[in-house]
């Protein structure tokens, strides 16, 4: 399962501005469409496409990064691990999954294959 925290992009947005930024000023900056933005918003479980993905990730990377240039690459990991939440559909493999997990849906991409793999070897 993958969901998208838009939230969380709107609370960074907010914390450097001042302010927190519309929906449709979220979507003529990052150049995503303001009907998909409040999708992904209201519907957690609507997956936008692989664009809109690229074009949030970029916008924010664009809009938090600095000049020093060896912080980007943790930046953009704690944007992609922040903004993108991924854990297993199937209940079966919930049981491995750290606990807290169902209240804070946000597992690094490591784990899910260490729980797949776990699984699977069982």
């Amino acid at each position: 399962m993958i969901r998208f925290n838009l939230g969380y992009v709107l609370k960074l947005l907010e914390e450097r501005e001042g302010r927190r930024p519309t929906l449709k000023e979220l979507s003529e900056r990052s150049g995503c469409d303001r009907n998909v933005l409040s999708r992904m918003r209201s519907a957690p479980d609507v997956i936008p496409s692989a664009t809109v993905i690229d074009k949030m990730v970029q916008f924010l990377f664009n809009e938090l990064k600095d000049d020093d240039q060896t912080k980007h690459e943790a930046l953009i990991k704690e944007i992609i691990h922040n903004f993108v939440s991924i854990f297993p559909d199937d209940q079966k493999y919930w049981k491995q999954i750290p606990k807290g997990i169902q209240d804070n849906p946000s597992v690094s991409l490591d784990d899910v294959w260490d729980i797949y793999n776990n699984q699977a070897s069982s």
